[in-house]
C-alpha cells in the first residue's frame, strides 16, 4: 500500500495526479486538512504514524516528519520543482 503525505490541497496538478494514480493502486493520502476533490481515502496526518506502508511526500517540512514515522516500510521524500 501507498501512502501521500501532503500539506494541503491547493496543489492542483497534484491531486489529478493522485486521483489518476487511485484507479489503478490502493492509495491513501494523510493531510491535515479536508481535501474534497481527491477520490481516495483521505485520513488526519497523525493516522500516518501507524501507516504500515511506503510513504510519500513532496513538502520538506513534512519530510522532517517522516525518520518519526516508525511503522512505515519505506519512507520517500519527492522533489518537485528542482532548478
Amino acid at each position: 500500500m501507498l501512502g501521500f503525505l501532503v500539506q494541503d490541497g491547493n496543489d492542483q496538478n497534484m491531486i489529478q495526479n493522485i486521483n489518476q494514480f487511485s484507479k489503478t493502486n490502493s492509495c491513501t493520502v494523510f493531510s491535515g486538512s479536508l481535501i474534497p476533490m481527491l477520490q481516495t481515502n483521505v485520513m488526519q496526518r497523525y493516522e500516518a504514524f501507524h501507516f504500515n506502508g511506503k510513504i510519500i511526500t513532496s513538502n520538506f517540512r513534512l519530510c522532517q516528519q517522516l525518520p518519526h514515522l516508525g511503522y512505515c516500510k519505506k519512507r520517500y521524500y519527492y522533489i518537485q520543482n528542482y532548478e
